[in-house]
């Protein structure tokens, strides 16, 4: 069996934009070695990119999602995901939204992180090690 990754918005991103083709290359490479994972935050933020950033049409947008949801697990968020994510922005110094992701991560079972923009190799509460999938980890 696999172990749990979440994977964060800017990896989905590369998955789709076509922008960077390398780095989507390594992202699928990597995802390819987990069980991945995302939450409904990581949906809209991904969705909010290809509207505003990339002027993609919402029907697209619509198929993207679709198709990302028939191949990871969608993690939920509650009141006990922002109360977590409170306590990690306070103990760690990520933003909120960051803090978001690890919170939902960890209360997900994930142990791995993948993200582009988080500390590489920073284990968070003894359990979830953020990786960047463009860092060799030889």
């Amino acid at each position: 069996m696999k172990n749990k990754a979440f994977v964060d918005t800017n990896i989905m991103v590369y998955l789709y934009s076509g922008d960077e083709p390398i780095k989507r290359g390594l992202a699928i490479k990597t995802m390819e070695q987990f069980e991945c994972c995302i939450s409904i935050q990581v949906l809209n933020e991904f969705a909010a990119v290809f509207l505003r950033k990339f002027r993609i049409p919402a029907a697209k947008v619509l198929d993207a999602i679709n198709e990302i949801t028939e191949h990871v697990a969608i993690l939920p968020i509650d009141e006990n995901t922002v109360r977590k994510a409170l306590l990690i922005t306070e103990r760690h110094g990520f933003s909120y939204y960051d803090s978001m992701i690890i919170a939902a991560a960890l209360e997900g079972g994930c142990g791995i992180l993948l993200s582009e923009d988080m500390q590489h190799g920073q284990l968070v509460d003894e359990r979830l090690t953020i990786r960047s999938v463009f860092i060799s980890s030889d």
